[in-house]
């Protein structure tokens, strides 16, 4: 039952994600294969909490043949979530490589910030690697 879709999402928080790419992976749950933007809309720390991110399995109903609406986090991914924004090198490109080896993802959105997800099972120091990459610049 693993079919990719793109979905269109409504948010508690008043955003609707028209481009929700998701795999289906029970009745009426989802795995979030990108980052959605409702969680980049967040306004508060709280709100956050409540939102998806990456690789978090979701449970949505249908309310219009093309839209669902959220209900709640079904299961969280067990990933660390970052936000930067950063310039592209070699540097950048090496630790995002690392990223991926790890069993990790990133993806750039707005044009520039970076979110990068890593495994919390992962014992690379992500963020020490950044912080000497902004150290050297």
């Amino acid at each position: 039952m693993n079919d990719q879709v793109k979905l269109s999402i409504e948010y508690p928080n008043g955003v609707t994600d028209n481009a929700v790419l998701a795999t289906r992976v029970g009745e009426n749950l989802y795995r979030l294969d990108l980052d959605p933007l409702s969680s980049m809309m967040a306004e508060s720390d709280e709100e956050l909490e409540l939102l998806p991110n990456f690789g978090d399995t979701i449970a949505v109903e249908r309310v219009a043949p093309d839209l669902f609406r959220f209900i709640r986090v079904a299961e969280r991914a067990s990933l660390e979530r970052h936000e930067f924004l950063a310039p592209d090198t070699q540097e950048l490109e090496a630790i995002l490589s690392r990223v991926v080896e790890e069993g990790g993802h990133w993806e750039r959105v707005f044009g520039g910030l970076l979110v990068v997800c890593v495994p919390k099972s992962s014992d690379y120091d992500f963020g020490g690697a950044v912080e000497r990459m902004s150290s050297d610049a």
